[in-house]
């Protein structure tokens, strides 16, 4: 892209000469101004440069922006675009005067960088710090278009309200927009947003230098299903009681079995202790009238009849013993037995501690005139 060759011309004559393109004379703005007064009010620039609060530059940055702008435009001349919009960017960071951002947008174009070049040249018309004369607004103009051309311009509605728009990476916008939203050629993706409704989105192709405009309603969201009733709280049912416990099958008779056998066995054991008792007591008194009649030791009598008498007596006291011993563990049996036979008959589940579920029973019969029923609730 290249400038009209007035447009340089005058450019070149003004980096030159006693005229600055920087906004004014230089016999105005440096040579005749105080340093207080050298450097014009801060400029209300469009743009990048637009509502941003700025310092006066001082005389030295402004030379050293000139002269950095007489670099960008030698390089601009020889159609080094790249060399020259990295010096003009430089010079307008340090000065941005209306000259020298018209010649940032105009480097921004030769590389196509559309947005940027448009984004400078509408700051270059808007610029009052060094403001462009008539002839040099025409020629931003027509490069302005130019530019333009790769734009396109798109409208989004929606009926949904309080949406908002999301285009690319943009902030949300609300909607309804103002005016169109202007895009740079190419594909865009477009998202309308809306509480309580789904995303509605939209791939678009924007066409240079043509209008569009697109309609996207975000459906709302399903209803959460309603929480379900509260149930009744359902009463526990009442405690059944103690149900018995079950250990093996014919457990109530087992034990029934089982204790009367110890019972049996405790009525032996009374037996055969009783009997035990009279046969020690018959052995103390043979020992006393085997005292009595051979002596201690066989002394008096006849000694084979004493050895007799006291083998006699000893055999006796040897029974009485088994039968102690026999009582004592009979005895011990009988209760073993009975107090498991009894445990097994009360723990049963149909013994007498289970508690036993209501029955209701009802029996009818005739009588004389009328019917009987007797039965237990």
């Amino acid at each position: 892209m290249r400038i009209s060759r007035i447009s340089l011309a005058l450019c070149a004559a003004a980096w030159t000469s006693g005229v600055s393109p920087l906004g004014g004379t230089l016999t105005a703005q440096a040579q005749d101004a105080s340093p207080a007064d050298a450097t014009p009010a801060p400029a209300d620039a469009a743009g990048g440069d637009q509502g941003i609060p700025r310092r006066e530059a001082t005389e030295e940055e402004i030379d050293l922006a000139r002269q950095t702008a007489r670099d960008g435009l030698a390089a601009y001349k020889i159609s080094d675009y790249t060399k020259a919009l990295t010096l003009f960017e430089k010079a307008r960071g340090l000065y941005p005067s209306a000259q020298i951002v018209r010649m940032t947008g105009y480097s921004h174009l030769a590389v196509q960088h559309w947005a940027e070049a448009v984004e400078a040249l509408e700051a270059a018309l808007a610029s009052q710090l060094g403001p462009l004369s008539e002839d040099d607004r025409n020629d931003v103009e027509d490069q302005l278009a130019k530019a333009l051309t790769h734009f396109g311009r798109v409208t989004v509605t929606t009926s949904v309200k309080g949406a908002t728009v999301v285009i690319d990476d943009d902030p949300p916008r609300p909607l309804p927009l103002s005016g169109p939203i202007r895009l740079p050629e190419g594909g865009h993706s477009v998202v309308v947003r809306a509480p309580g409704h789904l995303d509605a989105k939209d791939d678009i192709v924007v066409e240079g230098g043509k209008e569009e405009e697109i309609t996207l309603d975000p459906r709302p969201t399903a209803a959460p299903p309603p929480p379900p009733p509260k149930s009744k709280p359902v009463a526990p049912p009442p405690d059944p009681g103690f149900q018995g416990v079950k250990i093996f099958p014919a457990q109530r008779e087992i034990g029934i079995a089982a204790a009367g056998t110890g019972v049996a066995l405790g009525a032996a054991a009374l037996v055969t202790a009783l009997a035990g008792a009279d046969l020690r007591r018959t052995v103390e008194g043979d020992v006393a009238a085997h005292e009595q009649s051979y002596g201690p030791n066989c002394a008096q009598g006849d000694y084979r009849l004493c050895t007799f008498d006291r083998a006699v007596i000893n055999n006796d006291a040897d029974r009485a013993d088994t039968l102690r011993d026999t009582s004592m563990w009979l005895g011990i049996s009988g209760g073993a037995l009975f107090a498991v036979g009894t445990t097994l008959f009360l723990l049963a589940p149909d013994g007498p501690l289970a508690k036993k579920p209501a029955h209701v029973g009802l029996r009818c019969g005739p009588l004389v005139g009328g019917v009987s029923c007797a039965g237990a609730f």
